[in-house]
């Protein structure tokens, strides 16, 4: 077998393998996503931060103009202003990641 290939009888859980619990995962968690989403989409606009305690914060930060590179022609060119979005992950899911990692 090639090392790139997968096995027929592989699937991803999350994306509906063989068994009913995985597609129940998969909807519940796009029910509780539209639910964050449709409750939180309007805060950023007024300048707040949407916390989802345990998982992180998500704000607005505003990047100013700079300098930067075409890598293309190696010239110099100016980069506008920008509105983004920042996220910090929680103190919940950071102890979380330490524990699978140790």
């Amino acid at each position: 077998m090639i090392c790139c290939e997968k096995k027929q009888n592989q699937q991803n859980p999350i994306n509906g393998g063989s068994g009913g619990k995985a597609r129940n995962i998969k909807d519940t968690i796009g029910k509780i996503l539209k639910v964050f989403i449709r409750d939180n989409h309007g805060k950023p606009k007024k300048g707040k931060e949407v916390n989802a305690t345990g998982f992180g914060i998500f704000r607005v930060v505003k990047r100013k103009e700079r300098m930067g590179v075409n890598p293309k022609t190696g010239k110099a060119m100016k980069i506008g202003s920008s509105v983004s979005v920042a996220w910090r992950v929680g103190k919940t899911l950071k102890e979380a990641i330490r524990k699978v990692i140790k």
